[in-house]
């Protein structure tokens, strides 16, 4: 559905029993809104859907900084014992 919004639209979605299409018809006609019915299940999906992939996104993420962090300690550890190693060397005689 966010695909068929336009930048800077509004939307409202809701769910509404209706026994007769006219009373919201004339309501957003008021309004000049547009209305686009869709079931209510299939709009659920769509959320859900987009829930889920916000939630993999962010873990996709989180590990991608746990790695780097990982990296950069991995790196300075080894930077250092580097350092540790020269300090330390008996030079050849």
């Amino acid at each position: 559905m966010a695909d068929e919004v336009s930048a800077g639209s509004t939307v409202l979605v809701a769910e509404v029993a209706e026994r007769d299409m006219a009373a919201i018809d004339l309501f957003a006609m008021r309004f000049g809104a547009v209305l686009e019915r869709r079931p209510a299940e299939r709009v659920r999906a769509e959320v859900k859907a987009v829930r889920e992939a916000e939630v993999a996104a962010e873990r996709e993420a989180a590990e991608a900084r746990r790695e780097q962090k990982k990296a950069q300690i991995e790196d300075t550890m080894e930077t250092r014992g580097k350092a540790l190693k020269q300090r330390f060397q008996r030079p050849a005689a």
